[in-house]
Formats: structure tokens, C-alpha cells, sequence
């Protein structure tokens, strides 16, 4: 009988790639594994692209009991007749709790802490909490993977067609930076009351890292990228870097 496993973590973007390592590292260790994952609605079409994940579901979040979410009822259904050995939700709030009591599955796992379990004093990355969480469960051995995302066939070439028009070298080495985010596009009684610009590493930073990563590989290139409200900060930091 195939082995089944669902990994769930409701965030953006970052954080669902992020948690998708975990993944990685459980079929890295079971490769006759089924690793299926839950995430939020919109983000199905990036597993496409995650060799690890068999099959991707998508739920709208929404703030209310998921005992009575209407997505939720319908999903879990789908869910039940997959008959996973294994279910690991990768949120820390206790309101999501109930969705993985709402799965049938002959082991859950919760994410540890976001402290470092060895009293380091620092928060370990997200991928590493991540994947911790499998080591002390014993379900694989204690190393780390990266998230992978892998581009294929017509992606990969329109992928190629599109550094080339920017004056890149595909076959180069490339490094992306994204140096906004969510809180560049949020209402602004929430950027003024949530403190989240906490988030945004200043322009001055990013300029600093770019220059000194130029003089230690001058081979390495560069694509700043973003949404629209991005822009203004993209330029800003193109200039520095002039």
C-alpha cells in the first residue's frame, strides 16, 4: 500500500515555499512516498513546479471555525478518501488547529517552536523549523534541504527567452531580489498601526549586499523583481547601485 503524507501551511507566498522543503526532505528519505500539500488558494499553479509535492490542494482561508468553513467540508472529503499515513500542519496559531484534528490520518505532527530548541538565542530559519520538526519525530535524518523549484519544457524556454531579452546570460550565475513586500501594499491605517515596515530591509542595505556580493563573484547577475507597488523601491535601489 503507497504511503501518504500532507504537509499544510496557509501562508503567502514566501512561506509556502518555504515550508514546501519539507516536502523535499520527506521524499529525499521515503521516495515511495505520495507528498501531498494544502495551501492557500492561488499558490496551486507554483507546485507545478516542486518535484516533491504529488498533488496540491488550495483552501481559501477565511476567518471563521473551519468546523463550519464551506471550502473546508468540501476539501476534507477529497482529503479522507487519500487515507494519509501522515498529517503535518506547519501553523503556529491555535485557530488552525481544528483543521488538522479534522483529518483522518494515522500520525499528525504540529511545528515546534519558533525558538531555537538548542537555546542558541536565534530563531532558526523557516525551512530548518521546518524540517526540525521531522528529525525529532524520527521520520528522517537530521539534514537540511532547500526548496526546489524546477522549470520545465515550454516554462523553461519562455524562462530563457526572458533573461536574454533583459541582456542575461541564462546559462550564467543569477541571483533574484525581492525587496519589498506585503506591507508595501497594505492599507495604510495597517502600516501605521502593525509596525510592519519592521519587515522591509532599507534600500541602503540592499544596495551595500549587491556591491559586496559583485566584489566577491563578478561573474554574478542580478534581476530585482516585484509587483507594481514594488517599483518605486526597485528603482530606488537600481540608482544606488548606478
Amino acid at each position: 500500500m503507497t504511503e501518504r503524507a500532507l504537509l499544510i501551511r496557509l501562508g503567502a507566498l514566501g512561506d509556502t515555499l518555504h515550508a514546501s522543503s519539507a516536502a523535499s526532505l520527506l521524499k529525499k528519505h521515503a521516495p515511495h512516498m505520495e507528498v501531498d500539500f494544502l495551501a492557500a488558494a492561488g499558490l496551486e499553479s507554483l507546485f507545478t513546479m516542486i518535484p516533491a509535492v504529488s498533488r496540491a490542494y488550495a483552501l481559501a482561508f477565511r476567518r471563521i471555525p473551519f468546523q463550519i468553513h464551506p471550502g473546508w467540508t468540501a476539501l476534507r472529503g477529497d482529503l479522507k478518501r487519500r487515507q494519509y499515513d501522515l498529517a503535518y500542519l506547519m501553523e503556529t496559531n491555535p485557530r488552525f488547529f481544528p483543521l488538522l484534528d479534522g483529518i483522518d490520518a494515522g500520525r499528525r505532527l504540529l511545528v515546534g517552536p519558533t525558538e531555537d530548541a538548542v537555546g542558541a538565542g536565534a530563531n532558526p530559519p523557516n525551512p530548518v523549523r521546518y524540517q526540525r520538526t521531522l528529525w525529532e519525530a524520527g521520520l528522517v535524518p537530521k539534514e537540511i534541504c532547500h526548496p526546489e523549484l524546477v522549470v520545465k519544457g515550454s516554462q523553461e524556454a519562455r524562462a530563457r527567452d526572458l533573461l536574454v531579452s533583459l541582456g542575461l546570460d541564462p546559462q550564467g550565475l543569477l541571483v533574484g531580489l525581492h525587496a519589498g513586500n506585503s506591507y508595501q501594499s497594505r492599507q495604510i491605517w495597517r502600516r501605521r498601526f502593525r509596525r510592519t515596515d519592521l519587515r522591509c530591509w532599507p534600500d541602503a542595505r540592499w544596495v551595500e549586499w549587491v556591491c559586496k556580493m559583485h566584489e566577491a563573484n563578478g561573474a554574478v547577475q542580478f534581476v530585482l523583481f516585484g509587483g507594481p507597488q514594488d517599483r518605486r523601491g526597485n528603482d530606488r535601489i537600481t540608482s544606488g547601485l548606478r
